[in-house]
């Protein structure tokens, strides 16, 4: 069986406003770990490719033509929900073409709305949940000549239709064991096409836990329930991509310091074992203590990413983000202080803020002393507690998300509820902004001294060059 697993195209995606473009598509690119990982155990008899037609930048007739010329039995998407109408518009176009193709849905947008995706047509099979078993088996079911009911039905968390009836399976009952999982087969991409602006080397990523226990009123992670790996599993797959000559790896934990003792004990293998690499990892401001970071540095830790947020103590609470601004203070001064860089996540627009705040907002801002920052504007996105209550509220007088999700259409934006004025403030802000950090002289400077490939030195002249015209229009209010 041939078998062609993409990432879901951008042609067509939701128009968010939530920050510009440049900031997803020009300043990183991570590699489709998913895809990646459920590619590991498929047979390998079976011929398999995988095609990220995201950092390709290719359009759904691109995607298309790419298809047809490989001619798979088997297309397998993976699907978030800005890109809901790229999938639905490549799956119903592949199967005028193909119409014996076997399509099959996957990814976040299928594990939190996987019935109103699988009656948008043109989809044979969706999975959801942790797929690096079932899609294996899928394959093998699906590759006898008349895969019966009683096969599909071995398979967890699997939805199909019988004629016209959707049918499903319950999702499985052992329990989540991370270990058990293979790696990521990184072997199918290119590895050089991954990058985010900060990096000094070649770089991939790579996942110590799943879940966020957390309840974040603007965060659309659904997984709340927190799994982690063994401290030998980890260092193990941080051994094997040192083999693979990449030297530098982001941990793509939603929240890597869950645990303190699962940190400290990762750390202390690392050294143990002596090895020699670089290392990110996403963060919360708490908790964390000296002790904890300098181990963390030891071990190879160049940077944190942290979720800051909001600079607005009421904000932080409202939020829930169980952290405050002292928190905040301590963990960047920590960072300071053991010459570890920082990225932090501010977002703008939260309902506690005032006019005040935004115009002190940046002085603020540089008295952390991020060493970069990522700055965005509050969104509602889907089933996430903060688009509720704008319902419940009556700001919103239906679930518009819900709607879209049922008949997905080009170029969708969830409909403006701050007034014009506001949203031109917030949108002019984060454009003055993004340019006073990352084009001030003192920033300028110290990325020319940083010890970076030639490759990677001329992404970030592109960058600070598409950065002087950053377009909000492309991002509609």
């Amino acid at each position: 069986m041939k078998v062609l697993l993409i990432t879901a195209p951008r042609d067509g995606e939701v128009t968010e406003f939530i920050s510009p473009n440049i900031l997803s598509y020009d300043m990183l690119h991570y590699p489709p770990l998913g895809l990646l990982a459920i590619a590991a155990e498929v047979d390998p008899r079976h011929e398999l490719k995988v095609l990220d037609t995201v950092t390709k930048n290719m359009t759904i007739q691109e995607s298309i033509n790419y298809i047809v010329e490989f001619k798979p039995d088997l297309l397998g998407m993976s699907i978030v929900s800005r890109r809901i109408y790229p999938s639905t518009a490549l799956f119903r176009q592949i199967k005028e073409l193909m119409p014996n193709l076997i399509t099959v849905a996957g990814g976040p947008h299928v594990n939190d709305f996987s019935v109103e995706t699988m009656r948008l047509g043109s989809i044979d099979y969706g999975l959801a949940g942790y797929c690096e078993k079932t899609f294996p088996k899928l394959v093998e079911a699906l590759d006898q000549d008349n895969v019966s009911e009683s096969d599909l039905k071995k398979i967890p968390n699997l939805y199909y239709f019988v004629e016209d009836d959707l049918r499903s399976t319950p999702p499985s009952t052992e329990p989540v064991i991370l270990d058990d999982l293979p790696y990521p087969r990184r072997e199918l991409v290119n590895l050089r096409d991954y990058y985010t602006a900060v990096d000094e080397e070649q770089m991939t990523t790579l996942y110590t836990s799943r879940g966020c226990p957390y309840k974040c009123s603007f965060c659309d992670v659904q997984e709340k329930n927190y799994y982690y790996r063994s401290t030998k599993g980890i260092v193990d797959e941080f051994e094997y991509i040192l083999s693979l000559g990449i030297k530098e790896i982001a941990i793509f934990d939603d929240t890597f310091n869950m645990g303190r003792k699962r940190v400290i004990d990762m750390c202390e293998e690392i050294l143990r074992r002596g090895l020699k690499v670089k290392w990110s990892a996403r963060v919360r401001a708490h908790p964390f203590d000296t002790e904890m970071i300098k181990i963390m540095k030891e071990a190879g830790c160049v940077r944190l990413q942290c979720g800051v947020e909001s600079l607005n103590p009421i904000s932080l609470k409202n939020m829930k983000k169980k952290v405050t601004l002292e928190h905040i203070r301590n963990f960047f001064s920590m960072c300071d202080e053991m010459g570890i860089e920082t990225l932090g996540y501010f977002i703008l627009g939260f309902p506690e803020e005032t006019h005040e705040y935004r115009q002190k907002f940046y002085q603020e801002l540089k008295r952390l002393n991020p060493t970069y920052m990522e700055l965005s504007i509050l969104y509602p996105l889907a089933k996430t507690p903060y688009y509720e209550d704008l319902i419940k509220n009556g700001v919103y007088e239906r679930d518009f998300w819900g709607e879209f999700f049922k008949n997905p259409v080009r170029d969708w934006n969830v409909p403006p509820y701050r007034q014009p004025e506001l949203q031109a403030e917030l949108n002019t802000m984060v454009d003055v902004l993004y340019k006073k950090f990352y084009l001030s002289p003192g920033f300028i400077i110290k990325e020319l001294q940083r010890k970076t490939s030639f490759e990677m030195f001329m992404r970030k002249v592109q960058l600070a060059f598409k950065m002087m015209f950053i377009d909000w229009k492309k991002n509609p209010t």
